[in-house]
């Protein structure tokens, strides 16, 4: 039989012994007692015999109000204050701006009341002129009248000349020297009556005055319902311009639109095309 070692003798605990602490344990703070509950014993502090009670209302109380949201309402009340003395601020900004605006929108309408203003008066202006025009010169002065007597430059007299013009017909007597002034002119005649020259001699005369070079562009744009009334008026166009130095180009498009492109990159200042583009 195998010796096994004396036997350990347990300690027994009487009820008036104390109990002595875990080794290791937290000695208890010298200083202020703790207050317990009727019926609540320590842990530490209890006996044997005695029962360890925990009740359910020695639990933690609940704090109603946390750190946290005590710092927010304290920002919350300082933003108020703020936003109340801002608010008066704002108030007259607000205000400021919308005088500004109703100053500027008055400024505005009465430009533009001033603008329409000078716009009419021009307007009653130009038929007042044209009026007296047509009662200083009734239709039998335009009978008649000689291409000479007109002011135009010397290379359109020179090629008016070899064309074979000496006189005026009556549209061109009645369209050529208002579109000259720089006026604004609706004719209409029948065919064979002069038409072309009509409008082909001021345009020519006022670019030639303005000494239009290529870099500027197109200065005047002709157009005709069909081709052959475009090719017969380009055909009058080279001759009056014979004598000038302004550009000319017809762009009728078909076979030859590389070409026609390249020209009008170049610059073209007297244009004639047909009505469809």
């Amino acid at each position: 039989m195998a010796f096994k070692g004396p036997k350990k003798r347990a300690k027994q605990v009487k009820d008036t012994d104390e109990v002595k602490e875990p080794k290791g344990a937290p000695a208890p703070k010298e200083g202020k007692a703790r207050r317990e509950r009727p019926g609540q014993v320590h842990p530490l502090r209890a006996s044997a015999s005695q029962e360890v009670v925990v009740e359910a209302s020695a639990k933690k109380r609940k704090r109603k109000h946390s750190r946290v949201d005590s710092a927010a309402a304290m920002v919350a009340s300082v933003e108020k204050a703020a936003d109340g003395e801002a608010a008066p601020k704002k108030k007259v900004k607000k205000q400021r701006t919308q005088a500004f605006l109703d100053e500027r929108k008055a400024a505005e309408a009465a430009a533009a009341g001033a603008q329409e203003k000078s716009e009419a008066e021009a307007r009653v202006q130009e038929e007042a002129e044209a009026a007296k025009a047509v009662e200083d010169e009734p239709p039998e002065s335009f009978i008649g009248v000689e291409f000479a007597s007109l002011e135009l430059t010397e290379n359109t007299q020179k090629a008016i000349q070899e064309m074979g013009f000496k006189t005026l017909t009556e549209i061109q007597a009645r369209s050529i020297p208002p579109l000259l002034r720089g006026q604004d002119v609706l004719a209409q005649a029948k065919t064979g009556s002069g038409k072309t020259l009509s409008f082909l001699i001021p345009a020519v005369e006022l670019l030639a005055k303005a000494q239009w070079q290529p870099r500027n562009g197109t200065g005047m744009i002709c157009i005709s319902p069909t081709r052959e009334l475009a090719l017969q008026i380009y055909g009058v166009l080279r001759e009056l311009t014979a004598h000038q130095r302004q550009t000319h180009g017809l762009v009728i498009g078909g076979a030859n639109r590389r070409a026609e492109a390249d020209k009008l990159a170049k610059g073209v200042a007297l244009l004639v095309r047909p009505a469809r583009f």
